[in-house]
C-alpha cells in the first residue's frame, strides 16, 4: 500500500514528544541520564535538549563528517 501525499507530516519535534510520552505511560521514566545521537539521532537529541532541558542530565550529538 502506498500512501504517497496522504502519509501524514510530522516533524523532529513529534518525534522526540512521542518518545517522552512512550517512556512515560509505558515505562513511567520521567528523567533520563542521558541522550545520545548521530545523524538524525543527533537532531532528535538536540531538540530533547532544546525543548526538555529538565528531562535529561547531558546530552551528546556525534557524526563522523564534522
Amino acid at each position: 500500500m502506498n500512501l504517497g501525499s496522504k502519509f501524514p507530516d510530522y516533524s523532529i519535534e513529534d518525534m522526540v514528544k512521542f518518545q517522552i510520552d512512550f517512556l512515560k505511560s509505558k515505562f513511567n521514566i520521567i528523567h533520563v541520564k542521558g541522550i545520545i545521537g548521530n545523524s538524525m539521532g543527533g537532531f532528535e537529541a538536540l531538540t530533547w535538549a532544546a525543548k526538555y532541558p529538565e528531562y535529561m542530565d547531558f546530552f551528546n550529538i556525534f557524526s563522523k563528517y564534522l
